[in-house]
């Protein structure tokens, strides 16, 4: 009785990958860093987690392993409630026009010492571990700029007010103010 899969996107100990081949010794997962071959003994004494979960798409009738983005990203201190609504929304607006995403979400929270953070959740359909780690890649950087242009703009506003208290050296990066699917691969 195994709890994965050919295909399928899982945890076995430390290693974290896609299944590869099951056989009747080892088993091989497709991780970032190399293919590794388990032995069945060691995978029979460790932590299995199957983070796969197969679902049907209805456009061609095949099914589509479907896995699990999340982010728990920083937040930088000091933000007030408009911020943190406008960075979770921004987020939200985003991640609905990836059309790979069957499901998302984002919102924030404090911890009970005060820092800020942003979670972001989404299930994508993948075919490999490639796309997997592409698309998150890609909403991981896209959320950061997200971040970063909301943080900016504001803290570009309180400069125009003339607001003293205000500390330019905060003003690390200059960011294109433009959502992070409009910008083209040229500006990098």
């Amino acid at each position: 009785d195994r709890p994965i899969r050919v295909g399928e996107f899982c945890q076995v100990g430390d290693k974290l990958g896609f299944v590869k081949r099951i056989g009747l010794r080892s088993i091989e997962l497709s991780t970032l860093s190399a293919n590794v071959t388990i032995p069945n003994n060691k995978v029979d004494d460790t932590t299995i987690v199957n983070f796969t979960r197969q679902t049907l798409r209805k456009e061609d009738g095949l099914q589509h392993p479907l896995q699990t983005i999340e982010f728990h990203l920083s937040l930088p201190s000091g933000l007030g409630i408009g911020q943190l609504n406008a960075i979770t929304q921004r987020s939200c607006d985003y991640l609905a026009g990836i059309q790979s995403l069957t499901s998302h979400c984002a919102h924030y929270d404090e911890s009970p010492s005060g820092a800020l953070s942003l979670t972001v959740l989404a299930e994508v359909r993948i075919s490999t571990w490639e796309d997997y780690l592409s698309i998150r890649q890609s909403i991981l950087g896209d959320i950061k700029l997200i971040i970063a242009n909301s943080v900016f703009l504001d803290l570009t506003d309180e400069l125009m007010k003339g607001d003293a208290s205000i500390v330019i050296t905060e003003l690390v990066v200059h960011l294109p103010l433009m959502m992070p699917h409009q910008r083209s691969h040229a500006m990098f």
